[in-house]
């Protein structure tokens, strides 16, 4: 049994760091995968953001019980791979249950701490990424699960370079605040204590040293510093707009879930198209409920001679995975029996959902439900536009708090039902949902849009090759 712990960097690329099979006290074994957007670009400039010697936390609370106070288990990098340990009592976790982690960078030899019903890790002045309310089982001493970690909204960090800072050095900036301890409660809800006026603390990694903290509520554009080194030099009001200008200060703010959330209790949106590396890129082409391409990578937009072998004729309904040859013999997410064997299944399985099979985590294709609230004009102002030179749809939020949100979704046009290349390409857009059209099965619903017509939801064939927005 391995334990996997991923790390997934905000360009949605995952690096898997495997361990040797352990026993941990209390006979548990853990099976388990670890997802955290933004590492890559929280810790230094490194790919992969973990660093030996650092730690993710996990703490659980069996089904009709409460949180276990008396023991965790944690996960400690080192040299390319993680080793489990736990002190859980044997049958302390049950056979199911919930669970909460914790990752804190530069946490050294400090503890979880358990006081009265909640566990308090003081983390001094650095920042946290979390997951909670995960589920998890336990099966033959095996405990299985998936944790999502997420950094919390208002983060961001500052970068120094180490010919100015050292590790330890204090910084002192106008709009944001410091934090002492991070807690989860028994009901495992994570929290942060802000410290008003609160300096933080550096520390040094890879030439530079990183600062952390929460934004107090003004804009970015008000920033101002004050940097302390360890011999008393002051570098007094730095304006924000001299950030990362002068190679001294660089700035950055990392968006919890990796994603865009347009609209209060909405989904967080990707900012790029599953397969594409930029916001403007195509990316690749899916038929509903399949999880690979039908063409080599890297020809999308020349597939018709790079087909993959059992794909010949395209996106048809003959190459299609769900149906025996025809829209007629469904074999899987189906309401009625003229369209094949029913199985009742309305809505795209996690194994069949390509945002999940490609990002993993908790990211997943929008449901019909949601793709109609991005069009909904009082939710999401809807306007054609260019972003690099490539037309597109660009979606931004209009609720308060959320106007200065927004996505791209460029004009990848599709693969109809039996073509072996792209159509529409730059001047429509064509992205499926995860839901299936119960009135006709062999149709699911999509986004459409074009350079002409309101955004739209709308049905079409599953066989159809569209394009991927993730949601989480």
């Amino acid at each position: 049994m391995l334990v996997a712990v991923a790390a997934a960097a905000i360009s949605c690329q995952t690096v898997k760091e495997n361990s040797d099979e352990s026993s941990l006290n209390g006979g548990y074994k853990f099976d388990f995968s670890i997802a955290a957007g933004g590492f890559s670009d929280t810790k230094a400039d490194a790919t992969v953001g973990w660093t030996n010697g650092e730690k993710v936390f996990v703490f659980f609370k069996p089904e009709g019980g409460s949180l276990i106070g008396d023991a965790y288990a944690e996960f400690e990098y080192n040299d390319g791979a993680w080793t489990p340990n736990s002190y859980l009592a044997p049958g302390a976790l049950g056979t199911s249950g919930k669970m909460a982690a914790v990752y804190v960078p530069y946490l050294g030899s400090k503890t979880p701490v358990f006081s009265g019903d909640s566990w308090t890790i003081d983390g001094g002045d650095v920042y946290y990424s979390c997951a909670s309310g995960a589920a998890y089982t336990v099966e033959d001493g095996v405990v299985i699960g998936r944790l999502s970690m997420r950094i919390p909204d208002g983060y961001v960090q500052y970068a120094v370079n180490t010919s100015i800072a050292a590790d330890g050095d204090v910084l002192a900036c106008n709009i944001v605040d410091a934090y002492e301890c991070v807690t989860l409660s028994s009901d495992l809800v994570f929290s942060a204590t802000p410290v008003a006026g609160k300096k933080m603390t550096g520390h040094e990694d890879n030439g530079k040293v990183y600062f952390w903290g929460m934004l107090n509520g003004t804009t970015a554009a008000n920033c101002e510093f004050t940097l302390t080194t360890a011999d008393g030099d002051v570098n007094n009001s730095v304006p924000a707009d001299k950030v990362g200008k002068n190679n001294a200060y660089n700035i950055m703010t990392v968006p919890e879930h990796s994603g865009v959330q347009l609209w209060k209790d909405g989904p967080f949106w990707a900012t790029t198209n599953i397969g594409a590396e930029r916001i403007e890129d195509y990316g690749d082409y899916f038929a509903w409920g399949d999880v690979e391409t039908y063409y080599e990578a890297g020809y999308a937009q020349d597939a018709a001679g790079h087909l993959k072998s059992g794909k010949g004729d395209g996106y048809a309904w003959t190459d299609y995975k769900w149906c025996g040859g025809t829209n007629l013999t469904l074999t899987k997410y189906n309401v009625k029996a003229s369209f094949g064997n029913v199985d009742n299944i309305t809505t795209l399985e996690e194994s069949d959902d390509v945002a999940h099979a490609i990002l993993g985590g908790i990211w997943r294709l929008p449901t019909a439900a949601e793709f109609e609230t991005l069009v909904d004009p009082t939710k999401c102002k809807a306007e054609v536009t260019t972003y690099e030179g490539v037309a597109g749809m660009k979606f931004t939020g209009l609720e308060e708090g959320y106007t200065e949100n927004w996505i791209f979704l460029p004009f990848s046009g599709l693969f109809k039902v039996n073509e072996k290349n792209t159509a529409g390409l730059k001047s429509t857009g064509y992205y499926w949902s995860s839901s299936l059209v119960t009135a006709t099965p062999s149709m699911a619903y999509y986004l459409g849009f074009n350079k002409i017509d309101a955004p739209q939801v709308g049905p079409n064939h599953r066989a159809a090759g569209y394009t991927i927005r993730a949601v989480n």
